[in-house]
């Protein structure tokens, strides 16, 4: 196609050149006045310079491969807020005038474009305090010139790095647990510590303080690098805390940390004033009036607006039933788009018995309607959610103030039967399955947690399928053994700590023809080896088995192929190849690590160098 409109720009271009020749061969050959020559020759002119502009890759030239690689965005200036997810003012007009506060200014130094090296910033905050609007406002204007690319998830950010980003571009990761809560998350947020390790990128995305609470902690707890959770915390933990530093102290090529107050102070109450912009004054005035004075960007977002339709006691049950409901399968650990057909079926549940006489047919669609009904041009409390491609509603996602206040203020509800029989039967998602199977036995719902849990080994879950045989094992041991051997042959086998918690529970439950099945689909032949750490759990449980072939093979493999980012981690794994009795492993994995491991801890010097000694 490309090569086609080429050819005939320059077709048509030739044609142009051709004519005006000849016009003003005839004029001089005809003796005509020269006045009407060169009105015909200036005519052309211009008529030739857009027809130059017309031939497909005179402007911005595609380059080679161009046409392989996913759009890499535009100039960060020339977004517009809302696009990078800055909600909506109320009203639907215009954004205020930006106020300028304290971590603003830490903002702008971390973002200083002459610093050459790659960094992660992080804006943590409560919803509607304010976060994309201080990340959108100091990107505009420190790094205006730079390219912004806002991939909406793990899918097509995989598609960015496939390509390549290209250097001075603003990656926007808007909330980081888009990607993190998400199908894929691991995977695409360990490439992206790749990333930061480089130089020209700049990351940066807004969190929750209680999603970051939550990553580091499970960071800091040792979880595998299939835990979306401790592969985001390891991501954030180097990051240093910037909130209270003097911007011209800090160093801006570590990235870092920065909090969003969730009001402003008096002070920046009066700069505000001074602004006399009368958005902002109404926003100011309005908070000042229900006695939460300074909560200025919350009323700006129709946070009360919110609040009002989802708590009024005029509005419409089944539509508020609808809301709550998304509140909770959001809060127990749906983070795909909320299918309509799970909303509604969930939302009988929440309606008294006056409002369950109603057939459901006679209110599904309209209480759906009523929930996504945008509020005075500025937000909904259900958001439909487009495809990954084509037209049409994929599901729904509950605002995130909502959000916020359903996980702070129904933090002890189980939530009702129809909840979890509609997670059961709508939700497809193997990661939300798997957090939802565990919500429901951590509150005694052993049943749901059993289903849900089938559905997610169903779907190739490793981590679901030693946890689906643990749970029976606890609480319906008839069912343990047979359950087992279907686990076993339905679990995928990339990731070793899974595939040894499986081998566990399996060995565990006495199931030895689950074990037997497990085996033969040659675990060690798709191992990752990427954690060397989870590389000897599932040697040892290799090992506790019987499987002495099969653990030697994974121990030849990890000797070859093993990284050697954490010493301490090889000398587990020196120790294991040892007890595993192959020491031909061992003394290649030592050989390899003398000259390759990371020496910069003098303890882990320490502790490696006695096993080196020994291996060799």
């Amino acid at each position: 196609m490309r090569v086609g409109a080429r050819r005939a720009g320059v077709i048509a271009l030739a044609v142009l050149i051709v004519t005006a020749a000849l016009a003003v061969l005839l004029a001089v050959l005809s003796h005509l006045a020269w006045p009407p020559v060169l009105v015909a020759i200036l005519g052309t002119v211009p008529a030739l310079y857009l027809a130059w502009l017309a031939v497909p890759g005179v402007i911005n030239p595609p380059g080679p491969g161009a046409a392989k690689k996913p759009a890499s965005g535009r100039l960060a200036g020339r977004w517009d807020p809302v696009e990078l997810g800055v909600h909506r003012v109320i009203g639907g007009g215009a954004m205020p005038r930006y106020v300028s506060r304290p971590h603003d200014e830490l903002l702008r130094a971390v973002l200083d474009p002459a610093v050459p090296a790659s960094r992660l910033v992080v804006v943590r905050g409560g919803s509607s305090t304010g976060k994309s609007r201080a990340a959108y406002e100091a990107v505009a204007d420190r790094l205006a010139d730079w390219q912004l690319d806002y991939p909406l998830d793990p899918s097509a950010l995989a598609a960015r790095l496939d390509a390549g980003i290209p250097a001075r571009t603003v990656l926007w990761l808007g909330e980081l647990r888009q990607y993190a809560d998400a199908d894929g998350g691991p995977a695409i947020l360990g490439r992206l510590a790749d990333l930061v390790q480089g130089h020209g990128h700049l990351l940066i995305t807004t969190l929750w303080p209680e999603h970051w609470n939550a990553y580091t902690a499970a960071a800091r707890a040792g979880t595998g690098a299939a835990d979306p959770a401790g592969t985001a915390g390891r991501l954030l933990g180097p990051l240093p805390e910037l909130n209270g530093r003097d911007p011209v102290q800090i160093d801006p090529a570590r990235g870092g940390v920065i909090d969003v107050p969730d009001r402003f102070t008096t002070a920046e109450m009066a700069t505000a004033a001074r602004a006399r912009d009368p958005v902002l004054a109404a926003a100011a005035a309005a908070a000042a009036r229900a006695g939460q004075g300074g909560q200025v960007t919350q009323y700006l977002a129709g946070v009360p607006d919110l609040l009002r339709r989802y708590e009024d006691p005029g509005g419409d049950p089944y539509g508020q039933a609808i809301i709550t409901a998304a509140m909770d399968a959001t809060r127990l650990g749906h983070a795909s788009p909320l299918p309509a057909a799970l909303l509604q079926d969930a939302a009988i549940g929440y309606l008294n018995g006056a409002h369950r006489t109603r057939d459901i047919a006679t209110w599904c669609d309209s209480a759906l309607a009523w929930a996504t009904n945008e509020l005075k041009g500025a937000v909904r409390a259900l958001q439909p959610i487009p495809p990954a491609a084509g037209t049409g509603v994929a599901g729904y996602q509950v605002a995130d103030y909502l959000d916020q206040y359903g996980r702070r203020t129904r933090r002890d509800q189980l939530g009702p039967s129809s909840l979890w029989d509609a997670l059961s039967a709508h939700a497809s998602s193997g990661r939300d399955l798997a957090i939802l199977a565990q919500a429901a036995r951590d509150r005694g719902l052993y049943r749901h947690a059993a289903a849900l849990w089938t559905t997610a080994v169903a779907l190739g879950s490793t981590n679901a399928s030693g946890q689906l045989v643990g749970h029976l094992r606890q609480v319906r041991p008839g069912e343990a053994t047979r359950a087992a051997r279907w686990a076993a042959t339905q679990a995928s086998l990339d990731e070793p700590r899974a595939v040894a918690a499986l081998l566990r529970e399996l060995l565990d439950a006495g199931a030895s023809d689950a074990v037997t099945a497990l085996l033969a689909r040659d675990p060690v032949g798709h191992i990752s080896l990427g954690d060397p750490r989870a590389v000897v759990l599932l040697l040892r449980e290799l090992r506790k088995a019987g499987a002495g072939d099969a653990a030697r093979a994974l121990a030849t493999r990890a000797a070859d192929r093993t990284s050697f980012e954490d010493p301490f981690a090889i000398v587990l794994l020196l120790r294991e190849l040892q007890e595993a009795g192959a020491s031909d492993a061992a003394k290649a994995l030592a050989t390899r690590a003398a000259d390759r491991a990371s020496f910069r801890d003098p303890e882990a010097v320490g502790s490696l160098l006695p096993e080196l000694h020994e291996a060799a």
